[in-house]
C-alpha cells in the first residue's frame, strides 16, 4: 500500500443538509486526494459535495488493474442516484476520466450542470 500524503482511501461527504449538490469524480489511478480541497471549498459556498473513491482505487494497484470500466459505470450511476435523494438540483465534476464518466452520467439523468476537466 502506498503511504504517500497523497494517497487518500477515505470518501468524503460535506454540507450535507444543503439540496444543491455536487457530485465530484477523480481521475483514473487516484483517489479522492485528487478533489477533496474543491469538495471542502464547494461545501464551504453552500453545497452538498460528494466524493468517493472508484472501485478498484483506493486500494492497492493490483485492485485498480483488476477493475473493470463497467464497475466505474454503474457506481457512479448508483451513487448520483442517492444524491438526488437528497437535493434538489445536481451537477457533476468529473477530472480526467472521472470527467468521461460525469459526460456518461448526463447521458443517463438530468443533471443540472457537467464540469468535465483535465490536465496536460
Amino acid at each position: 500500500m502506498n503511504t504517500s500524503n497523497k494517497f487518500d482511501v477515505n470518501n468524503y461527504q460535506f454540507n450535507k443538509e444543503s439540496r444543491n449538490g455536487v457530485y465530484i469524480i477523480h481521475g483514473f489511478t487516484n483517489t479522492t486526494y485528487e478533489v477533496k480541497e474543491l469538495a471542502i471549498y464547494l461545501s464551504k459556498q453552500g453545497f452538498y459535495t460528494r466524493a468517493d473513491n472508484l472501485p478498484g482505487h483506493g486500494t492497492t494497484i493490483e485492485d485498480c488493474n483488476s477493475t473493470k470500466y463497467t464497475e466505474w459505470l454503474t457506481f457512479v450511476e448508483q451513487n448520483i442516484a442517492k444524491l438526488y435523494t437528497n437535493c434538489d438540483k445536481v451537477i457533476v465534476i468529473g477530472v480526467s476520466m472521472g470527467g468521461v464518466l460525469a459526460l456518461h452520467l448526463g447521458t443517463v439523468f438530468p443533471l443540472d450542470g457537467i464540469i468535465s476537466a483535465s490536465g496536460i
